[in-house]
């Protein structure tokens, strides 16, 4: 990476790429996950999703993870994510019949804007 080459220090923000010897200053994205999901179990929710990105980006995976954990304590396996391309036009409808199909009753999303396109398939009623 450039910082290694050039000796100027480098933090990493929001996003941790592995493998590095980088500081990095980032939220717990595996416990914001799982509280999410906890959250969503606590106030009746049986069928949560979790939609968001690539799997592959370290923060979304790590959110899986922690969503994962919470629905693996009470004894679901967790089947029900949507990764989602980053070309907009094309999540609306995937996330309303995501939604729809798996009747979800709780939906994580793995970022503001997944909350966005979620919140625009479903107007309020």
């Amino acid at each position: 990476m450039f910082g290694a080459k050039s000796r100027i220090p480098v933090v990493l923000i929001d996003r941790q790429y592995e493998p590095h010897s980088y500081l990095f200053v980032g939220i717990n994205n595996f416990n914001s996950g799982y509280l999410a999901a906890r959250h969503l179990q606590d106030h009746g929710c049986a069928a949560i999703g979790f939609v968001g990105h690539s799997k592959t980006v370290y923060t979304i995976k790590q959110r899986i993870m922690g969503y994962s954990a919470a629905l693996l304590e009470r004894g679901i396996t967790a089947s029900r994510i949507l990764t989602l391309s980053y070309h907009k036009e094309d999540s609306y409808p995937r996330i309303k019949t995501f939604i729809e199909t798996e009747r979800l009753d709780g939906v994580i999303c793995a970022a503001t804007t997944t909350a966005g396109s979620i919140i625009s398939s479903f107007p309020y009623r």
